[in-house]
């Protein structure tokens, strides 16, 4: 009975060790796993912050290769608009007149046109930083988020830049081509780079050629081939504003949009849109990539314009009517190739605002705008507006056209002149909507 005792107390006593026993094995085993939970979770969070590390460090190369992208377009831009304005002037204002003989600045001016429309230029984005993070392995970080979205739609917009550069340089090599041969080969090459070293009789035996060369179909394809093209001017614009935003997440170190940014993509317009760009004029710029500007007068009396009827002085854009006709027009018109007389949507602004001056002040202009439909016979609604010598900004109800649609505008600003010559400046001129 004793030795029964005995061995129930040492077996107690042995359970009690064993428990123990189990009870810090599994604390030690806990502790183990606990700290390879740890040392995984550690390397984890030291692998994650290396990748973001390595992305970040991407995103800012492709943030400043987007700074010399911008760079690049803004040079572009000031080429591609000065050719635009040559062109649209040369092609409206020098190949137009068909009443009197040309001048010689008038000639120099037209020739000098086609120079800047045969200039071969293009964008040419530096990728090397987007193409470094498509193999990089992090490029997986950004999925889904803004970021991601901006990037895609920044490099799919180079690439439509890229490709309309190259088809349009391509045709524009060609028409250079058919251009430099249109000149009579009888004739001094100089006659036409340099007119101003012509006697002002070889200069006026010439007034045939250059009227021929000028008014060739050659030289007219040529001078308005920039109309087609124009529209690029929005790409730039989109891409300067996708990279804008993409490099102010960047700096923020972060991978959505505030809605600030949100309100900057929301306002690039889009080429397509059948609604009105509402900028015309911004500091003396027309426009160009949605409008163009023309002029006539009447057909049996003297031309009364010449290249200079729209010139851009400083930050102004100046208008002229020359007289020697008993009445004459300018005005900007919708630039869409496709069609006819296109017209755009201008029914959700209600006011006109122009910022003018006159040159000498006491000036009576007449504003004007056309829908598609409206016959060109002067019959439509005609605002006079009183210009002082000095800048004034004049809001005109667009209620007070009354002849024109403005659900599909085709003159979107014009202006009549009769007889007398008048001159006058516009530094902004622009739709708005008041709410």
């Amino acid at each position: 009975m004793l030795l029964l005792l005995r061995r129930l107390k040492h077996g107690v006593f042995m359970n009690r060790d064993f428990r123990k026993y189990l009870l810090y094995a599994i604390g030690e085993m806990s502790l183990v796993i606990i700290g390879i939970l740890i040392a995984l979770q550690i390397d984890n969070w030291n692998s994650d912050r290396q990748e973001q590390k390595l992305l970040d460090g991407y995103l800012q190369s492709i943030a400043r290769n987007m700074r010399e992208d911008a760079a690049e377009l803004d040079a572009l831009r000031e080429a591609r608009v000065s050719a635009t304005d040559a062109a649209v002037r040369a092609s409206n204002f020098v190949v137009q007149n068909r009443t009197r003989a040309f001048q010689v600045d008038e000639v120099f001016f037209g020739v000098s046109a086609i120079g800047k429309t045969s200039q071969l230029l293009s964008f040419h984005s530096n990728t090397s930083g987007f193409e470094a993070l498509k193999t990089s392995g992090v490029l997986a970080r950004m999925q889904g988020r803004d970021v991601e979205r901006l990037l895609y739609e920044y490099y799919d917009a180079v690439r439509q830049v890229e490709d309309r550069e190259r088809a349009y340089n391509d045709f524009v090599s060609q028409l250079g081509l058919r251009t430099a041969t249109a000149w009579p080969g009888n004739v001094e090459d100089y006659a036409l780079w340099d007119p101003s070293s012509l006697s002002a009789e070889r200069f006026q035996e010439l007034q045939p050629v250059y009227r021929d060369y000028l008014g060739s179909s050659v030289t007219r394809a040529h001078l308005t081939a920039p109309f087609g093209f124009a529209p690029v001017l929005l790409q730039y614009d989109e891409l300067e504003a996708l990279g804008a935003v993409f490099q102010k997440l960047v700096r923020a170190g972060t991978m959505d949009l505030d809605e600030e940014s949100r309100r900057v993509l929301d306002s690039i317009y889009d080429e397509s849109s059948p609604v009105g760009f509402a900028d015309l004029i911004v500091d003396g710029q027309i426009a160009w990539h949605t409008y163009y500007v023309a002029g006539t007068s009447d057909p049996e009396r003297e031309w009364a314009f010449d290249y200079r009827a729209v010139e851009r002085v400083d930050d102004s854009l100046r208008f002229t009517f020359s007289g020697g006709s008993p009445w004459g027009v300018l005005w900007l018109g919708v630039n869409r190739t496709a069609d006819e007389r296109p017209g755009l949507d201008f029914s959700g602004f209600d006011t006109l605002l122009l910022e003018m001056k006159g040159d000498i002040g006491g000036e009576s202009v007449l504003v004007h705008m056309k829908d598609r439909d409206d016959p060109d016979d002067g019959s439509q609604t005609n605002v006079e507006l009183m210009l002082t010598e000095d800048w004034q900004v004049y809001e005109i109800d667009l209620d007070r056209f009354e002849t024109a649609d403005l659900s599909a505008l085709s003159v979107v600003l014009g202006f009549v002149f009769f007889d007398e010559p008048q001159s006058f400046s516009i530094r902004n001129a622009r739709y708005l909507k008041h709410d």
